[in-house]
């Protein structure tokens, strides 16, 4: 049950932003947006939060966020879109979801059970 609220959490926060973004650069692919959040979401979470936060804190999460998020919001829409995206709204997804991530691993930290690499849960 705890996964669930902090992939609803997750998933609400990334989509907000990525609507914000878009909307305010006039790109504003609803279908677009909710394939790209849901994919970012389900990567960033498995990636990130579960094995990356765990093994190497809170900071590199945050960077190897804004990195994953810039390389998977590139290519979701490239494959949808093509060549059609900016890197300006690529790059500004990228540092605000990596900057709500890093309020959002607090969360996880406290509330969300993980193994490390040697085998002992926290």
């Amino acid at each position: 049950m705890a996964h669930g609220r902090a992939l609803a959490l997750k998933l609400g926060y990334t989509t907000l932003i990525l609507f914000a973004v878009f909307g305010f650069f006039g790109l504003l692919w609803v279908t677009n947006i909710l394939v790209t959040a849901v994919i970012v979401t389900g990567l960033l979470y498995v990636i990130g939060d579960l094995w990356i936060l765990p093994n190497f804190g809170r900071w590199v999460t945050s960077v190897t966020d804004i990195l994953l998020t810039g390389l998977i919001i590139w290519a979701t829409e490239l494959i949808l879109v093509g060549f059609g995206l900016s890197a300006a709204v690529i790059l500004t997804s990228a540092v605000l979801i990596g900057v709500a991530g890093h309020f959002f691993h607090l969360y996880v930290e406290q509330r969300i059970p993980v193994e490390h690499l040697d085998g002992q849960n926290k």
